[in-house]
């Protein structure tokens, strides 16, 4: 197989690559060469900057300004705001391409990259995946239900030890010709140095906010 990742002007592949995110790189490249066929399509395959990809400007700026929605819904739970990771943006943007198409998380980055402090949400097909992980499971969740209440338990609830634990994330949308759009949200805790799983490679020390990140993305797309 091609495993060559296509780069193209304006993409989250080369903001990283700005930004001096070595290992953020790394994480697409490993998604690029580690794309499988699933019923005819190529499930995951990074074509950093294609229309619909999930590192494509428009695609990352939605991304980004949903992880300011959601900070907005911890918020209103007493939890703090989620910083952004480099290396979880390209996570999310890997597992995003992947899961469009497999309709299911895909465990490859984590067991390449030895994340086992990390939670995923995905949805497909909504327009704002809250509508589902934050509204229609704090519904239920509300109403006494302990199942199908995953996402929102991994976004607000501050019952939930790992939601309290949370302090970083990456959040990917795509909607390639022919898909529905696919949201993955990503999830991990820094337990500061020394103390993250072995083999862990992310530096969750260099997260930012989520507005400065999305203001420092538009001035590059802008540039």
């Amino acid at each position: 197989m091609d495993s060559e990742p296509v780069s193209t002007n304006k993409n989250l592949r080369d903001f990283l690559v700005s930004r001096g995110a070595d290992e953020a790189v790394r994480i697409l490249d490993f998604g690029a060469e580690h794309w499988q066929v699933c019923d005819g399509k190529e499930a995951g395959r990074i074509v950093c900057g294609a229309d619909g990809d999930a590192t494509a400007v428009p695609n990352v700026k939605r991304a980004l300004e949903l992880i300011i929605e959601g900070n907005r819904l911890r918020q209103k739970h007493n939890l703090p705001s989620l910083a952004v990771a480099d290396e979880l943006m390209a996570m999310a943007a890997v597992n995003a391409n992947m899961s469009a198409v497999i309709k299911t998380h895909w465990l490859g980055l984590r067991e390449a990259y030895g994340l086992q402090y990390t939670g995923e949400n995905l949805a497909w097909g909504y327009e704002n995946p809250f509508a589902g992980w934050y509204e229609e499971e704090g519904r239920l969740y509300a109403a006494g239900s302990r199942t199908g209440t995953g996402h929102y338990l991994n976004l607000v609830n501050p019952e939930n030890e790992a939601a309290r634990n949370y302090t970083s994330c990456g959040f990917a949308v795509t909607c390639r010709p022919g898909e529905m759009l696919t949201a993955c949200h990503e999830f991990a805790t820094d337990y500061g140095p020394g103390n993250t799983p072995a083999g862990t490679r992310i530096t969750l020390e260099k997260a930012v906010s989520a507005e400065d990140y999305l203001n420092d993305f538009l001035r590059y797309a802008a540039g």
